[in-house]
């Protein structure tokens, strides 16, 4: 029997890598993972801004308290802000471009006004308030790279470096089956001896979680020719994931179908929970996952093998809480 280390080197030493790739807009990229390394297109800020609403000057002109300087213009978001002749102030907003000629910027409530006469109080330093171009990200900067599985706040940056397409590899398709004949949908009333089916709706989110396409291959009672038959198309996946009927049991019957479909690389693992795991292929590029019925069984052994071989698929390094030995 194998030691979880020696059976997810085992596992991952067989997962057919990702190789097809597709452009998607971003509005689409969520749990999708990179096919290849994205870099900024526009610096961020893309230009010399202000940090505040205030006054842009040059600092060498108030360089003394009380400093009195002519009010000439004004500089506001989405505008040209034109040039700041020396000895002036101009007025600016958060986030307007900073005038040329300007490098310091005093915020509003510092200040005191004689009509179109700025006083400034306190001298000014140069850069203060401001956000220089490229202050948080650089033209052509490094944003992600190739294997990454981009979240929810990642179109944020990729949207504000001027990136509107990204290449992702595509998803992969699963197949996703239960087995027993205890097994109800939930919302229907038991019968003695039966219980409700749990574990395919939490594969069927984890795969979603993960980028993947998965489909509801539904529940299969312990028979062999049912199991066949449901099986019978399953080359058209990239994986077959089934739950239960993978231990040793007169009723534990999935890893002999896969037996009689495919190779049986691996079966069970030294580890508790989820000992009863078999990993395989059928036809030349469906792998196959058997996992135990049992609930905890079936998420312990979904993260430790399926999750971090979809990770592996990509190229992505595997870190996982789950397991010490990465």
């Amino acid at each position: 029997m194998l030691t979880l280390f020696e059976a997810q080197n085992e596992i991952f030493s067989k997962i057919n890598r990702a190789t097809q790739i597709e452009r998607i807009p971003l509005s689409e990229v969520c749990n999708r993972f990179l096919a290849e390394d994205v870099s900024a297109q526009v610096g961020n800020p893309a230009f010399d801004n202000s940090a505040m609403d205030g006054y842009a000057l040059r600092s060498a002109d108030a360089v003394v308290a009380n400093t009195i300087l002519p009010l000439k213009g004004e500089a506001s978001c989405g505008m040209e802000p034109g040039n700041l002749a020396p000895g002036t102030t101009m007025r600016i907003f958060t986030g307007a471009p900073l005038p040329a000629g300007a490098d310091a910027v005093e915020i509003q409530g510092n200040i005191r006004t004689d009509h179109d006469n700025i006083c400034f109080p306190e001298s000014i330093t140069i850069n203060q308030n401001i956000r220089r171009k490229g202050e948080d990200v650089e033209e052509g900067q490094l944003l992600y790279e190739k294997g990454r599985q981009l979240l929810p706040m990642d179109s944020g940056l990729i949207a504000s470096a001027g990136i509107a397409q990204l290449p992702v590899f595509k998803k992969p398709r699963v197949l996703v089956i239960a087995t027993g004949n205890e097994l109800i949908t939930p919302g229907k009333p038991l019968k003695p001896g039966q219980i409700y089916e749990s574990n395919k709706l939490t594969t069927l989110l984890q795969l979603n979680a993960l980028g993947a396409e998965a489909v509801d291959g539904g529940t299969v009672d312990d028979n062999p020719q049912a199991l066949r038959e449901q099986l019978a198309e399953s080359t058209r996946f990239d994986f077959i994931i089934t739950s239960g009927g993978a231990s040793v049991g007169d009723h534990d019957l999935v890893k002999q179908v896969f037996a009689e479909l495919g190779t049986i690389d691996l079966w069970r693992v030294k580890i508790k929970p989820g000992k009863p795991v078999a990993f395989g292929l059928v036809g030349d590029k469906t792998h196959f996952f058997a996992l135990p019925g049992n609930p905890v069984s079936s998420l312990v052994t979904f993260k430790l093998f399926v999750e971090r071989s979809e990770e592996r698929r990509v190229g992505k390094e595997c870190r996982s809480r789950w397991s010490p030995y990465h």
